[in-house]
Order: C-alpha cells, then structure tokens, then sequence
C-alpha cells in the first residue's frame, strides 16, 4: 500500500511535468532523417543489415553455410586419412613428420571414437551440429541488433 508522501510526491511531479511546455522538433530533423534513409538504401544488399536482405538470400546464406560446414568436415575426416598415409611426408623434414604422425594419431582416434559410438551417423551429426551452430549465431547477432536498438543503443548497420 502506497504511503501519503508517495501519492503527494506522484501529484507533485505529474503536475510538474504537464506544466512544462511542448519540446519543439529541430528545423532539419525531418531532412537529416530523409537523408540517412536515402543513404541506407543506395547501399549494396551486402552492406545492409541482415534482417533488411530477401528471404532467399538468408536461405542461400544458411545453405551456404551448411555446404561450408559439410566441406570441412568431409575435408577433415578425408585429410586425416590422406595426411596419415602420405608417402611424401618423411621428405619433408622430422618436424614435419611427427606433425603427421600426430596427425595421424588423432585421425586414428577420431575414426575410432566415429567407428564404435557414431558409426555411420557420424556425417550427419556433423552436419547437424555446422547447421546448429551456423544458426544461433545467425539469431544471436540478429537479437543482439533488435535488442540494442530498443535498448536506445546506436543502430548498428
């Protein structure tokens, strides 16, 4: 329950506030405004925020992404084997050999752990997991701007 200074204090300060004049707006509010939206739309589709690109360039962006994730983890299940079996490597140097052998040694491990827990689901899992990724950072940068801008943050562009 509210206290007698609390209400005499909240009719105070309402009643000072509505006695004080109107804020007038500045003479070339409404021109620097026009300006900063005619310059935000001559900019490239790239150089726009997220949220303002076509849905089809977000599908084609998160396909992308996928694609990217599913190359590198192909490309790292596959180096690891290539790396482990190079004949080439002992030309190289010792150091550069041990890299191999060590190389070689997660490869082994990781195709252990892929052969005896994952099995065949493993590419999959992968790819779930790039897909995952990928999208929670998209969402996260996404709500970080919607949130900064309600905040009363500067608009990030």
């Amino acid at each position: 329950m509210k206290r007698d200074f609390e209400t005499k204090w909240e009719r105070e300060l309402d009643a000072r506030l509505k006695a004080l004049p109107e804020m007038q707006a500045p003479v070339d509010l409404l021109a620097n405004v026009m300006g900063a939206i005619e310059q935000r739309q001559s900019l490239a589709w790239y150089r726009r925020p997220y949220y303002t690109w076509s849905n089809g360039l977000k599908y084609a962006g998160g396909f992308a992404l996928a694609l990217l994730g599913a190359v590198i983890a192909i490309g790292a299940y596959y180096g690891f084997n290539a790396v482990s079996s190079s004949a080439g490597a002992a030309d190289a140097g010792i150091w550069l050999e041990s890299l191999f052998d060590i190389a070689n040694s997660l490869g082994r491990s990781v195709a252990a752990i892929g052969r005896t827990v994952l099995g065949p689901y493993a590419l999959a899992i992968l790819l779930c997991a790039t897909f995952v990724y990928g999208s929670l950072f998209g969402t996260s940068a996404f709500v970080y701007k919607v949130l900064r801008q309600r905040m009363g943050g500067e608009h990030v562009a």
